[in-house]
């Protein structure tokens, strides 16, 4: 074969290989565990409460709608006559630590980490956990990790996700193992956030994906006539 015609064929392939580059493997959690996040600063304060809503949020949070979320959540809960712990985690020192491939599993190492720290504590009665965005992955493992160590004494639980994102870089597929669909934002959940927390069904556990405004405040559903 003729140089000419080695070079012509050495080019064609160089170009092939500029259009369909090599996959990059993806980063698994065995490579994150190799190099795991430092999660010890990952607590929640002290509280006395047996109710508990637990707001993670996304990255480039705590902003704007994390504040009116928890302000509307205690307003509708001093309405309702309801003694609930209710929480703004910020975890947005290990969001901005993290790479975008590493952010998911720093999400669900911080989520079981205070997900099992509910159950060890005992005593609740209700838990609703809510994740904006990258929260996502934090707030389904929380009740994820405080449903398999609490066990049959656990609470009843409710999740919320606002505006998921839940992909993990080794797999195409939602963490919560349902649909993620883009919802409205988080001030846009508040209204309904308190109707949705409880459920007159000792250990009900819920997922809600898509919420809607709320025209008035409502007692939660069991302490309801």
């Amino acid at each position: 074969m003729s140089s000419r015609r080695l070079m012509l064929r050495a080019g064609g392939a160089a170009a092939a290989a500029l259009r369909h580059p090599a996959p990059v493997a993806a980063y698994t959690e065995e490579d994150y565990e190799r190099d795991p996040a430092d999660i010890t600063g990952a607590v929640l304060p002290a509280f006395s409460q047996r109710d508990v809503f637990l707001h993670i949020h996304g990255r480039g949070g705590p902003d704007r709608e994390d504040a009116d979320l928890k302000a509307r959540i205690l307003a509708q809960d001093k309405a309702a006559g309801l003694d609930r712990f209710v929480h703004v985690f910020v975890w947005r020192e290990w969001l901005e630590a993290a790479s975008t491939e590493r952010i998911s599993y720093t999400g669900q190492a911080i989520g079981r980490q205070l997900g099992e720290a509910l159950a060890a504590r005992g005593g609740l009665r209700s838990l609703h956990v809510c994740g904006t965005s990258a929260g996502a992955f934090a707030a389904n493992e929380v009740i994820s990790a405080y449903v398999g160590a609490a066990g049959a004494s656990r609470a009843a639980t409710w999740l919320t996700l606002c505006d998921p994102f839940c992909a993990r870089a080794d797999e195409g597929v939602c963490m919560p193992r349902v649909i993620c669909t883009r919802t409205h934002q988080a001030r846009h959940t508040a209204g309904v956030a308190q109707q949705a927390a409880h459920s007159k069904r000792r250990n009900a556990h819920g997922i809600a994906l898509s919420s809607y405004p709320q025209s008035q405040p409502s007692p939660p559903p069991w302490l309801q006539a």
